[in-house]
This record gives structure tokens, sequence and C-alpha cells, in this order.
């Protein structure tokens, strides 16, 4: 009774543990799953930072189509001009960059932004969240 007992003991005690195959199985698995992952967070992050570019494109596209489309333009932190017989400024408010009067936003998610003034043209300075600073032509 006793050698039933013992083979039957240890039968559980060869059955209840992973074999080497299958724990180095489960780590092949675990490290692919992992390489996944960060190849996943590696395309956020660079996705983050080119987000920017293709609005920044079409703000400064708009931006040069009112300063061609303005009677008299000027630059001094802001940018001021007379568009359709309006007096407009375009400057920075609350991390955008804004055209007032009203509440046209042309550029978004910017920690600074002004316009400079050099010989005949005018330019666009700004940076946004963890990127470089750009400078930008409006206009001549």
């Amino acid at each position: 009774m006793e050698n039933i007992q013992n083979k039957k003991l240890k039968k559980m005690t060869i059955h209840m543990g992973f074999s080497m195959l299958e724990a180095l199985f489960s780590l092949l698995i675990v490290s692919i799953l992992l390489s996944l992952l960060l190849m996943y967070l590696q395309g956020l992050r660079r996705m983050d930072t080119s987000l920017y570019d293709g609005e920044d494109d079409i703000s400064i596209s708009q931006l040069r189509l009112i300063y061609v489309l303005s009677d008299t333009c000027y630059a001094d932190g802001s940018l001021y001009l007379s568009y359709y017989d309006k007096d407009m400024q375009v400057s920075l408010q609350k991390d955008r960059l804004i055209m007032q009067p009203g509440y046209q936003v042309f550029l978004q998610d910017v920690d600074d932004a002004y316009f400079t003034q050099r010989e005949e043209c005018i330019y666009l300075v700004y940076k946004h969240k963890k990127q470089e600073i750009k400078e930008r032509i409006i206009g001549c």
C-alpha cells in the first residue's frame, strides 16, 4: 500500500512544475511581445512630433495668403495688418497663435511665438512643446 502511495506522490511532483522547455518558450513569447510594444511606443513618439508639421504648413500658408491680401502690414512682436479694411492683430494667447478681432486659431500648443521684421520681410519665429525653434517667412 505504501509503494502505491509513494509512486502516486512521485508522479504528482513530476507533473506539478514546468519543464525547462515550457519556461523557455514562455520567455520567448514575452520577449517578442515586449519588442513589439517598444516599436509601437517609438512610433507614437515620432508621430507626436510629425503631427505639427502638416498643421504648421497649412497655417503658414493661410498667414501668407492673409499677408498678400492685406493693405498694410508691420511686425512688432505681433503681426498688425489691414485686412479687408479691418485692423487685425495676430498674436500668441494661451498657447495659440490667433487673429483678432474674432478668434481664428492658426497654431496650437505653441510655447513661444513672435513676429519680427527684417528689412522688407516679416518672419514668424515659434516653438512647439519639446521641439526646436522654427523660423518661417511670411512675406516680403
